[in-house]
C-alpha cells in the first residue's frame, strides 16, 4: 500500500511541476503545442503509473506485460484498420493542435464563409462561437482542407 500512495503522489507531484515548467516556458506565447505535449505526457505518465500499481499489487493477468503490450499493438492496428475515418480524423486533430495557425480565443474565418471566436480545440472536431452567438462544430478535417 505504501509503494502505491508513493507512485500516485509522485505520479501527481511530476505532473503539476511539468504543467508549471510549461506555463512559465509560454509566457504570454500561444499555447498550441504546449498543450498537446501536456496532453500526451500526463498520458505517459498514467501508463506508467497504473503498470507500477498494478506490479506493487502484485496483480497478475496469466500473462507477462510484454504480452499484454503486444496485444495491444495488434489490437490498435485492427481498431485503426476498422476505423480509418475515425483514426483519420485522430491525426488531422493531432496536426491541428500542433500546427499553432490558431487558438482558443482567436477569430477565424473559413473559406466557405463560416466564421466566428475557437472555443475548444479537440482531436475531432473544433467549436466555433460565430458573431451571432451559434456555436458550431466544425471538424478539423474541414478545417486542414478550407482556407
Amino acid at each position: 500500500a505504501p509503494t502505491v500512495a508513493l507512485c500516485l503522489w509522485a505520479a501527481l507531484t511530476l505532473s503539476a511541476v511539468k504543467r508549471t515548467v510549461f506555463i512559465q516556458s509560454i509566457s504570454g506565447r500561444k499555447l498550441g503545442r504546449i498543450s498537446l505535449y501536456d496532453r500526451l505526457i500526463d498520458f505517459i505518465i498514467a501508463l506508467v503509473s497504473a503498470e507500477v500499481v498494478l506490479d506493487a499489487l502484485q496483480i497478475d493477468f496469466g500473462m507477462g506485460l510484454q504480452s499484454i503490450i503486444a496485444g495491444s499493438g495488434v489490437g490498435a492496428l485492427v481498431f485503426s484498420l476498422a476505423s480509418k475515418d475515425l483514426a483519420s480524423a485522430l491525426v488531422i486533430g493531432f496536426i491541428v493542435q500542433a500546427w499553432d495557425a490558431f487558438e482558443v480565443g482567436d477569430d477565424i474565418h473559413l473559406g466557405d464563409g463560416t466564421g466566428g471566436t475557437v472555443k475548444k480545440i479537440g482531436l475531432v472536431e473544433t467549436e466555433l462561437q460565430s458573431f451571432d452567438n451559434v456555436v458550431q462544430r466544425i471538424p478539423n478535417s474541414q478545417l486542414t482542407n478550407t482556407r
